[in-house]
């Protein structure tokens, strides 16, 4: 009869211990889906943008030029056929083309509102994808640290496929 109660005590302890645990992986998890779901809000706004400074009709080729190769880099990819690292990848084209139109030339011109935007937009667009890798990389080491470990095997939590 002496050792039911610290039995029992112990098997409270380490039932709580599961439950916080499970709710801090899970938690992790729904952190990473709208991390993700922002990078792809993000590079969708931009990827408009883009679409729209390309429709600006301006005197200067040179500008329009510039415009329609980074309009050519852009992609189309969803949450619903790729995996968000695909999308980042993919991304890395036009974050080049973005960073690469000069901003001398979009000053004092009709782009100048649309690149403000645009540049705003980027760097929504490069904080979103950081805040994924970030919430990723803690949702995969939270996974493989042993306690937590045997929570996430046993409620069948696997680590999120790149």
């Amino acid at each position: 009869m002496g050792y039911l109660p610290i039995i029992l005590a112990l098997l409270g302890f380490v039932f709580l211990w599961a439950i916080v645990n499970y709710n801090s992986i899970k938690v992790k998890k729904v952190e990473v889906e709208l991390a993700s779901r922002q990078v792809f809000q993000f590079a969708s706004l931009r990827n408009t943008i883009i679409k729209r400074m390309a429709n600006i009709v301006h005197e200067d080729d040179t500008l329009q030029k510039i415009v329609g190769q980074v309009r050519e880099q852009l992609n189309e990819l969803t949450t619903d056929t790729n995996s968000t690292q695909e999308k980042i990848e993919a991304e890395k084209k036009v974050t080049q083309s973005v960073n690469d139109i000069p901003e001398g030339y979009v000053k004092n011109s009709a782009y100048s509102e649309a690149y403000h935007q645009l540049q705003l937009a980027q760097n929504n667009y490069q904080k979103a994808a950081s805040v994924y890798h970030k919430r990723l990389k803690e949702y995969h080491e939270l996974l493989n640290r042993y306690p937590s470990k045997m929570v996430a095997k046993v409620s069948g939590f696997k680590p999120v496929s790149a």
